[in-house]
């Protein structure tokens, strides 16, 4: 090997580790995440994201009568959640507590019926990349009881 390939070698490691680094799986750094969100888009339409206590995670969209499911290794940073590999949302506003006394949002089982007051809520954008264009900007809730 030339001084050059090796050189370009001991880059992309670099790149590689700083690359992987930047995320951290849920369960280790950012237990906010960890739970079953649910976002209402519209009349029957909905997303899903279950993250387990192993960082675990669905991603399940309920569009046009067609559900769209994927999964893998939720990792976070401030930024952006990923799940799997490729797939991660922009987060617009992190995981939070709220006021269930002024925002009264209820999470919803696989039927769409009310099931818990949310008590937390977070903003995503995405899930990119976008393969059924329904990307868009939507409020999830969690209730953690």
């Amino acid at each position: 090997m030339t001084y050059d390939m090796k050189e370009k070698i001991f880059i992309l490691f670099i790149f590689l580790f700083l690359f992987s680094a930047c995320k951290k799986q849920v369960d280790k750094d950012r237990p906010e995440f960890i739970g079953y969100w649910h976002a209402k888009i519209a009349d029957n339409y909905c997303a899903r994201i279950n993250i387990s206590e192993n960082s675990s995670a669905y991603y399940t969209i309920i569009w046009q009568d067609h559900e769209t499911t994927y999964s893998g290794t939720a990792r976070a940073n401030d930024n952006k959640l990923t799940i799997g590999r490729t797939k991660y949302f922009d987060i617009v506003e992190y995981p939070h507590h709220i006021d269930t006394a002024v925002e009264k949002e209820y999470v919803y089982t696989h039927d769409n019926k009310p099931i818990k007051l949310a008590n937390w809520k977070m903003v995503l954008k995405g899930l990119q990349p976008d393969w059924l264009h329904v990307c868009g900007t939507w409020t999830y809730y969690k209730a953690d009881y």
